[in-house]
């Protein structure tokens, strides 16, 4: 296949496996996926993923990769923390929960971390539809639960400052009672982390 095709058949969806090539081919040649990566038209990612160069910086493209070279698994975490605005800093790892085993790759000078849930977690996710991307995001209210469930010694209030929790966002963004809901779902341990933070929560609103 020649490049002009190749580019004309998958660059729309800025990542390519190999096997969607062959689908396409089956007497393509994977040599000249080395080639074009070395002439910087695209890059190798993992389990059988390529991306095209050209679209390899973005954000939205970084974000999908995340999601996509290693499934089932959705933004989470510090990441999803600062997407959403519950930390005021700028989170360069793209990190993630997956059913998988826990699992790390640095993929385009890129940190990517997928820390390891039950199955029984794996909901509370939206899948966003961005500039033809499909990425799968946890809903605030499970990006806290995940994140307390996966750092089981944040648990009080002066951990909660650490963090730099903005509860201002919190509020404004966070539905009480959908996640008292989904809390059912974790151990006993987070459920009380949450009630502590929900009172955190609500001092901070009357304080300031």
């Amino acid at each position: 296949m020649k490049y002009i095709d190749f580019d004309h058949t998958f660059r729309r969806f800025g990542l390519v496996h190999t096997r969607s090539i062959f689908l396409e081919d089956p007497w393509f040649d994977t040599i000249q996926l080395t080639r074009r990566s070395k002439r910087w038209l695209i890059h190798k990612l993992v389990n059988w993923y390529w991306v095209f160069a050209a679209r390899a910086q973005d954000t939205l493209t970084r974000q999908y990769i995340a999601t996509t070279v290693y499934t089932p698994s959705y933004l989470s975490l510090e990441r999803a923390m600062s997407y959403f605005g519950m930390i005021p800093e700028s989170v360069f790892q793209y990190t993630c929960v997956s059913t998988r085993k826990t699992q790390s790759y640095t993929l385009l000078q890129k940190q990517y971390t997928y820390q390891k849930i039950k199955p029984s977690l794996m909901f509370g996710y939206d899948v966003i539809d961005a500039d033809g991307y499909k990425i799968w995001i946890g809903q605030p209210e499970k990006v806290l639960l995940d994140y307390f469930y996966l750092h089981p010694h944040t648990t009080d209030l002066e951990d909660f400052a650490w963090l730099r929790l903005n509860t201002f966002v919190l509020e404004e963004l966070i539905d009480q009672e959908k996640l008292m809901v989904y809390a059912t779902k974790y151990p006993k341990k987070t459920q009380k982390t949450i009630q502590s933070l929900l009172h955190y929560i609500n001092v901070w609103s009357h304080t300031n």
